[in-house]
């Protein structure tokens, strides 16, 4: 297995370059370093020895517990963390401002891992409508399949895990990027702005005078 902090050291150099392209990460749930590297960060911190749904709480961390959560059928790891995306760019506008946060839990299921996962955060917007700045609650819930080989290498649905681990990270930015909406509008039936006088026609009446047909153009001069 490798060791894991080379590997997030070596993730977060590669991270620095936006044309790199990451390829098969999802296999760092089946490296036990990991977990352990886990359990050294968070084992100080206050309301680290809270119990999960469970019962039960981080102390007596073993390699046993470990293998039980990923190899046992019905073994379960609760997942919590957020997550940087302010530099993600949607047309110039870069709306994730705060921090996404990403809650979820992995399930062994007959001997194949089930991840679900939630990603949220109130995203800062501009309405491509009327340029009004608004703040949009943004919410996405997914569910895939881990597994060490495909038999369909077209299947969405299934995340093939490499050296039995997996980037969790890259999935939620990946899902973070596809789940959002095409155009950004501050409501659904904004008028937006007057293309002559840039009036917002949401708050106020166009202000422009009405064009007057050239045709009618002599007839004006008699009024």
């Amino acid at each position: 297995m490798r060791n894991p902090t080379e590997v997030l050291k070596s993730l977060t150099d590669k991270s620095k370059d936006e044309s790199y392209r990451f390829q098969r990460l999802y296999r760092n749930l089946y490296n036990p370093e990991f977990y352990w590297l886990a359990y050294k960060n968070i084992y100080a911190n206050k309301g680290s020895m809270t119990a999960g749904a469970d019962g039960t709480t981080i102390d007596g961390m073993s390699d046993e517990r470990i293998k039980g959560i990923i190899n046992t059928p019905g073994g379960r790891i609760d997942l919590r963390f957020e997550q940087d995306l302010s530099d993600v760019d949607f047309g110039g506008v870069r709306p994730a401002v705060r921090p996404v946060s990403v809650v979820g839990t992995v399930r062994n299921i007959a001997g194949m891992l089930r991840l679900q996962m939630d990603v949220g955060t109130t995203l800062s917007c501009v309405c491509d409508r009327c340029g009004t700045s608004f703040e949009k609650p943004f919410r996405l819930s997914l569910e895939r399949m881990l597994a060490e080989g495909l038999e369909d290498e077209e299947n969405d649905e299934i995340l093939l895990l490499d050296d039995g681990a997996f980037d969790l990270g890259e999935l939620a930015r990946e899902a973070f990027i596809l789940g959002m909406d095409t155009k950004m509008l501050c409501r659904e039936d904004c008028k937006g702005l007057c293309d002559r006088c840039g009036a917002n026609l949401n708050i106020e009446e166009c202000r422009c005078k009405k064009e007057i047909d050239p045709r009618w153009a002599a007839l004006q001069k008699l009024l």
